[in-house]
């Protein structure tokens, strides 16, 4: 099996895992943004504010592109399951940090949000037009 498949295989998998709900239609045209916040299993407050905050500027400003299946929020932890960790190793991520996978036009890119941190620290308003701004530029 490629890689790349196994890839897709396994995040799948663990998104099915996740979902509190059916997985989302993914539409057939357009860009589909996957936003990934990555964590370890034990969590600072810092962290689990992290995933919240985001989840939150999501939700704010994308619930009908989530609805609709073209922006997808996965937090998974890198140092889970053997699953989770495959994942994680994909990235690249190590510890609490935020990617966007963008799919379009049979292709996918992948690219870290590398200012969380610094965006964070500046207030939720800012990190919430941040994580915004990040994910429109890419639908």
């Amino acid at each position: 099996m490629k890689p790349f498949t196994l890839f897709l295989l396994i995040v799948a998998c663990a998104f099915s895992l996740f979902a509190a709900d059916p997985a989302p239609v993914v539409p057939s045209d357009g860009a589909v943004v996957t936003v990934y916040y990555f964590h370890r299993v034990n969590r600072c407050s810092g962290c689990r504010h992290a995933e919240a905050v985001t989840t939150e500027a999501l939700k704010e400003h994308f619930a009908a592109e989530m609805e609709k299946g073209s922006v997808i929020f996965i937090a998974t932890p890198v140092d889970g399951d053997k699953d989770q960790k495959a994942v994680a190793a994909a990235f690249d991520a190590f510890g609490p940090s935020l990617f966007l996978e963008v799919k379009r036009d049979g292709k996918t890119d992948r690219f870290e949000l590398d200012k969380m941190w610094d965006k964070l620290r500046e207030g939720d308003p800012a990190y919430k037009a941040w994580v915004a701004e990040s994910v429109r530029k890419q639908l």
